[in-house]
């Protein structure tokens, strides 16, 4: 049978945002899966309409991925769905190598905007180099099927190698 409709909801106000969604005052929206619902902070903190569209287009990635992607690490997903939506990672510095498991934490419940903008960044470039280094023959959306697939073992491999990034 066919999924559930996807509903998508702008909160009328931050208060109403982060209480239904869960999320901090400054993330940038939520996919809730057992709602199959994307929430989105009121229109005047998505003041530009590209800001809407990509938010949109990262929230429906990961609606997409939700039930391939449930062993996977987040810092994999997020990293994956920024791809994925074309979104370009926060323009931050990383001032100190992160931990795989600190960047866990840090996307689950970061601290500050710049903590969450500086993780962010950080996923999509481990992801980067998973696709890189992944490479696989085969159309796009073939290699990116596998690249799911198979993610736990990548995963895995890429946290024996790489304890710290960058």
């Amino acid at each position: 049978s066919p999924p559930a409709p996807l509903a998508v909801r702008v909160m009328p106000d931050m208060a109403h945002f982060t209480k239904r969604c869960g999320q901090r005052s400054f993330s940038a929206g939520a996919y809730i899966p057992r709602s199959r619902e994307i929430c989105l902070p009121p229109m005047r903190v998505l003041s530009k309409m590209e800001h809407l569209v990509r938010q949109l287009a990262h929230e429906m990635a990961h609606a997409l991925l939700f039930e391939r992607t449930k062993s996977c690490p987040r810092w994999f997903v997020e990293g994956l769905v920024m791809h994925l939506a074309r979104q370009q990672p926060p323009r931050v510095r990383l001032s100190n190598p992160i931990r795989l498991p600190q960047l866990e934490l840090r996307l689950a419940r970061p601290h500050s905007r710049r903590d969450s903008a500086q993780a962010y960044a950080a996923a999509y470039q481990l992801v980067r180099l998973v696709l890189a280094a992944e490479n696989r023959p085969g159309p796009r959306d073939q290699q990116l099927r596998e690249l799911v697939r198979s993610c736990p073992q990548i995963c895995a491999r890429l946290e024996r190698l790489l304890p710290e990034f960058p």
